[in-house]
């Protein structure tokens, strides 16, 4: 299956897959996007082969823009409109206004990764499994860095990815209605980090940094598989979430994973939730995704969601 670019009467492109036909940003933006980063000799932030992710990773359609608004609501329209195969990636080289949770902005420029994967809920909506979701694509973007990078990041509960205390990557995880779920991912490749004096990229921590086709397949092949993993299994909650697998077949426990790479663990914490805030001592994940708090010794709760205030960062 080829993926086509079509030009159409208002002058637009459409990427087509198979049937699936999504628009997409005009023909001569492309190119000019092309030509400007050979210009400026950014070789490894161009996405060259958008047929080969698609049969990499086990997407059923692929969609690439240069400048989106959000990957995330761009991903959210199409799969309301209905018509696309999934699971489907929205790849952007740039967002000009990149959300994360809550009212939080996550700037994007071009050598960021940026992109969104809709995909079929692989639980019920009610199900407390949801939290999975989020810590799934955290333990696919530390792996991919891991393998690929030598490096070592951290899970930062909700939605962050820290590397040497600073943040590399961010997820947003967003329904579309009760049958969707849209996977929002920034990595922080070869873009200037200057802007959040808190952020780092991958680029001033490796000689050369990977191409962002090759990250890109490695987040993306992992949080396929591990998604269709938890909604096939038809086991118990704990035989599910262990049986989420790496792309090379080898089972794993996935919350001992992310166990392993808590950035929060023993740190003292405020969690502010909808209802109330949590203080106390971060102490893992829970089985379904939650953080657990050590809110008095011996006495500990589970959050589901939640924006988290570091009050002490030593780690106890």
């Amino acid at each position: 299956m080829s993926i086509q670019i079509n030009r159409l009467a208002n002058g637009k492109a459409l990427f087509q897959s198979g049937k699936d036909k999504v628009p997409c940003d005009s023909v001569w933006k492309r190119r000019r996007s092309w030509q400007e980063s050979r210009e400026n000799g950014d070789e490894g932030a161009l996405i060259t082969d958008l047929e080969k992710i698609r049969e990499s990773t086990g997407l059923a359609s692929v969609c690439h823009e240069y400048v989106v608004e959000s990957t995330n609501d761009w991903a959210t329209t199409v799969g309301r409109g209905g018509g696309i195969r999934m699971p489907a990636l929205f790849l952007a080289s740039e967002q000009r206004r990149g959300r994360g949770r809550g009212d939080n902005e996550w700037i994007s420029s071009q050598g960021s990764l940026t992109f969104s994967l809709l995909v079929a809920r692989p639980v019920p909506l009610n199900d407390s499994r949801g939290g999975m979701v989020a810590l799934l694509a955290a333990d696919s973007i530390c792996e991919t860095v891991e393998e690929l990078c030598q490096l070592s990041p951290k899970i930062k509960w909700p939605n962050d990815v820290y590397l040497n205390d600073r943040k590399l990557a961010g997820i947003l995880i967003e329904s579309v209605g009760a049958t969707m779920v849209v996977i929002g991912c920034g990595v922080n490749v070869t873009n200037s980090t200057d802007r959040v004096p808190f952020a780092t990229n991958l680029a001033s921590l490796t000689t050369t940094p990977p191409s962002m086709q090759v990250i890109l397949t490695g987040i993306t092949r992992r949080i396929i598989v591990g998604l269709t993993t938890i909604a096939n299994d038809s086991g118990s909650l704990n035989d599910r979430l262990k049986s989420t697998k790496k792309p090379n077949g080898c089972d794993r426990d996935l919350v001992a994973r992310c166990q392993s790479r808590d950035w929060l663990s023993g740190r003292l914490i405020e969690c502010a939730t909808p209802t109330e805030s949590v203080y106390g001592t971060a102490r893992g994940f829970s089985p379904d995704g939650g953080l657990v708090i050590e809110i008095e010794r011996g006495h500990r709760r589970v959050v589901s969601t939640g924006s988290i205030t570091v009050l002490r960062s030593q780690a106890n």
